[in-house]
């Protein structure tokens, strides 16, 4: 994968840490393929409506997350792998975590399969 699609994919998941990003269902809905499936910290498995339904729910105030340590390695053709750390805020406190996500070029753009 070249540097540009790693910079598209690295921004893709900063939007996804910023509150005023994550209130636009249409934008949060743009990135996540219509099979999405998230694994929750808890271990409980969220679809893709589930997702949109919850981040409709969030004030989208407050601090955005920080990411480091992003490596984005291709597995094929258009389907890439990203691995980072974040920080996020919850509850006045920052709780990191690993994380990772699987991207598809689809038509055009990038679209997260699974986080």
């Amino acid at each position: 994968m070249d540097e540009a699609q790693r910079r598209l994919i690295l921004g893709h998941e900063e939007d996804l840490l910023r509150p005023e990003f994550r209130v636009s269902a249409t934008a949060v809905a743009a990135l996540l393929a219509e099979n999405f499936v998230e694994i929750g910290s808890s271990g409980r498995r969220y679809t893709r409506p589930e997702i949109l339904a919850f981040l409709a729910a969030e004030p989208g105030t407050g601090a955005a997350g920080r990411l480091w340590d992003f490596d984005a390695q291709e597995l094929a053709p258009g389907l890439v792998l990203a691995t980072y750390c974040a920080s996020l805020p919850r509850d006045g406190v920052s709780v990191q975590s690993l994380r990772s996500s699987l991207w598809r070029l689809r038509e055009g753009r990038w679209q997260m399969l699974f986080h």
